[in-house]
């Protein structure tokens, strides 16, 4: 029964039955791409951070990413030939159209963990544990990232952070956080975009 709650690989040698049954069985969103290129290509070996990342769901991450700590591989995704990554890449698959002028609804983008630096106009993934983001349920969001500083001769500081989105859809509005009720605990940038994988 544990086998069927965490998913099953089926492998079809006959290229007509093979196509029926993906017509017919839904694959598993972060296994997809693995899944269908090993059955084309009758065995690809993921190896971590030379061919593939992991892969996180921000439905269920809850604060759990694990940057270059011991993932296992079947939570890792190939990334396409020609695609640069390190040990800070990793993808999510992006859920609803708050940002569908660069990513669609149901593909996996490609984004590198976010070390330090501006972050001014980048698209960011945000931990923000005072918001819930509408598309995907949950305290991270995938948005634009802009701020709002002032500076002195000693010191600047944020006066506001807003997380844009680039959607089609109006009904979308701006994200404004108040700086002065921020720290490491209720918000953090997790991750800069790079890509849609697909």
């Amino acid at each position: 029964m544990l086998r069927g709650i965490l998913g099953c690989y089926v492998y079809v040698c006959d290229k007509h039955l093979r196509n029926y049954f993906k017509e017919h069985i839904n694959l598993f969103g972060e296994n997809k791409t693995q899944i269908v290129k090993a059955v084309e290509t009758k065995e690809i070996k993921l190896i971590p951070f030379e061919n593939s990342v992991p892969f996180y769901s921000l439905k269920v991450a809850a604060g759990e990413f694990k940057f270059n700590d011991s993932v296992p591989e079947a939570n890792f995704i190939l990334v396409p030939d020609g695609v640069t990554i390190t040990q800070d890449h990793f993808a999510c698959k992006i859920i609803g159209n708050s940002m569908n002028k660069i990513v669609q609804d149901g593909q996996i983008a490609l984004f590198k963990r976010y070390t330090g630096g501006s972050r001014n106009g980048l698209l960011v993934i945000a931990e923000y544990y005072e918001h819930q983001d509408l598309d995907y349920g949950s305290c991270y969001t995938f948005k634009e990232y802009f701020s709002h500083k002032t500076v002195n001769e000693e010191n600047w500081q944020h006066e506001k952070i807003i997380l844009k989105p680039k959607s089609f859809d109006t009904s979308y509005q701006d994200i404004i956080i108040d700086p002065n009720a921020l720290n490491e605990k209720t918000f953090k940038v997790i991750g800069i975009f790079d890509r849609v994988l697909e």
